[in-house]
């Protein structure tokens, strides 16, 4: 007895959560942009908030990671920017500048848009875990060994 193609489960295939990481630090870049693919988001950088915008506004990430000091157009006026658009996405704002004579950029950023702040220095670790928070992602299951049966793959069923 053989059964109706469209009666039988499919496999989903799950889409990666898109990022946008914009820092003018490189190595800043790079490391987010290593630890969340990773983890498997989808992730593209840019290196201050004008071009940011610009990839934004091609690519509409779920999520942007944005530094609070940068050169051309900094993250507090990227923030406002991304929270004016037609589909906000969820931010995070990070920064080292912590207060300059008496002003908290942080601060200003969470009054401003962020749904979450991280001061820097931060370990990865802390940072991926509010990526998931704000993305409702649960961690990937961990890899397959010979020592553990293997799961059964996650199925779509189709209605009507």
């Amino acid at each position: 007895m053989s059964i109706p193609a469209n009666d039988m489960p499919q496999v989903c295939a799950r889409r990666a959560p898109k990022v946008l990481v914009i820092d003018d630090d490189p190595r800043i870049r790079e490391l987010i942009e290593l630890s969340l693919t990773r983890q498997g988001f989808s992730v593209s950088t840019a290196e201050n908030g004008r071009i940011g915008l610009k990839k934004f506004h091609a690519e509409h990430p779920d999520l942007v990671i944005t530094d609070i000091l940068m050169p051309d157009v900094e993250g507090i006026e990227t923030i406002m920017a991304l929270k004016a658009s037609a589909h906000p996405p969820k931010v995070i704002a990070i920064s080292g500048g912590g207060r300059v004579i008496g002003r908290d950029f942080l601060t200003w950023a969470t009054h401003l848009g962020a749904d979450e702040i991280l001061p820097k220095p931060f370990r990865m670790s802390a940072l991926v875990a509010l990526a998931r928070l704000q993305l409702d992602e649960s961690p990937p299951a961990p890899a397959w060994t010979p020592f553990q049966p293997a799961a059964e793959p996650e199925r779509c069923y189709a209605h009507g």
